[in-house]
């Protein structure tokens, strides 16, 4: 399991840079389904 800042980075990432999921992975040594979760995660609760 990842912790409370590297989750916050990966959301960060992905809403304010735009980044894909598959380049915040590349960018941060995590799986993209890893990252791909916690964005879906996100957005479900931003909803």
């Amino acid at each position: 399991m990842i912790n409370l800042q590297k989750k916050q980075e990966i959301i960060l990432l992905h809403v304010r840079e735009n980044y894909s999921r598959r380049k915040i992975a590349k960018q941060l040594g995590l799986d993209r389904a890893t990252v791909g979760n916690y964005i879906d995660e996100y957005e479900k609760n931003e909803s």
